[in-house]
């Protein structure tokens, strides 16, 4: 039995660059996947399989369908290796698993613990890098306004933080 109560469902391409294809249901899933595959193959791209993940989440469905699965277990049944591009059975990747999408570490379930250790990290690495710098006061105060607050404010518009 297929859930029909998707909240939201995606296929994620980390290449080069970031793809993804937002869809409300399975079936729909499958048509943009092979929409992309149909560009791919024109314009002769090669999609990675290994860097290609396929994700979701349901809406509103019991703790257990019909057949005893959790709503991530059914999830997990029907889009892992279901949604192929270029011949390739795309990865699942469970609602909670953070995923790197345009600079920002996501997951379905808007857990945003990742997105904030990956802030703290690349914040004390430039601050460190910036302390063991010969830069003058000017410099430094210049480095932080122009390079090290737009790196962490760029996430702000998605990530929620206090």
């Amino acid at each position: 039995m297929l859930h029909k109560n998707f909240r939201n469902l995606f296929i994620f391409l980390g290449l080069k660059w970031d793809l993804l294809c937002p869809t409300c249901n399975l079936e729909n899933l499958k048509v943009q996947a092979n929409k992309l595959t149909l560009y791919s193959n024109w314009a002769g791209l090669i999609i990675s399989g290994s860097k290609t993940k396929v994700t979701g989440s349901l809406n509103a469905s019991p703790s257990k369908d019909q057949n005893g699965l959790t709503p991530s277990e059914a999830l997990k049944h029907q889009l892992n290796n279901n949604i192929l591009v270029q011949n390739q059975a795309i990865n699942y990747i469970t609602p909670s698993s953070p995923f790197l999408y345009l600079g920002v570490t996501l997951t379905m379930d808007l857990n945003w613990k990742h997105q904030h250790r990956r802030m703290d990290e690349n914040l004390k690495q430039k601050l460190g890098t910036l302390e063991g710098s010969h830069a003058s006061p000017r410099q430094t105060l210049n480095i932080i306004r122009t390079a090290i607050i737009p790196s962490l404010a760029y996430a702000f518009a998605v990530t929620q933080c206090s």
